[in-house]
């Protein structure tokens, strides 16, 4: 009886100390596993900010441009129309004289 307590309490001061060591390991290698990636942390961070500035960027050049080619847009349009009104304006103008100059019956 003595031997098998004396086992059970030598296993027990056994396993004590392996999962003692384990933690140990662990946290050495949690530290060095967080010591290796923090580069990488600051690289990935520093990716970010020009990436973000970047399509801010980009996102207001391409609001310019749209704007300037609504811009474009509409003064062609108003040149189209223009002409377009030019262009009838003389025959539709000549009406009223040709139909003055026409003799009554």
């Amino acid at each position: 009886m003595v031997v098998v307590v004396a086992l059970l309490v030598g296993n027990l001061v056994l396993t004590v100390v392996m999962l003692a060591l384990f933690m140990k390991i662990r946290v050495r290698v949690g530290e060095a596993a967080a010591n290796a990636i923090e580069p990488f942390a600051g690289r990935i961070d520093s990716v970010r900010t020009a990436l973000e500035e970047k399509f801010g960027a980009a996102t207001t050049d391409m609001a310019g441009r749209l704007e300037r080619t609504k811009g474009d847009l509409r003064q062609e349009t108003a040149d189209r129309l223009a002409a377009g009104f030019r262009s009838t304006n003389p025959s539709v103008g000549n009406c009223p004289a040709a139909a003055r100059n026409k003799p009554q019956p």
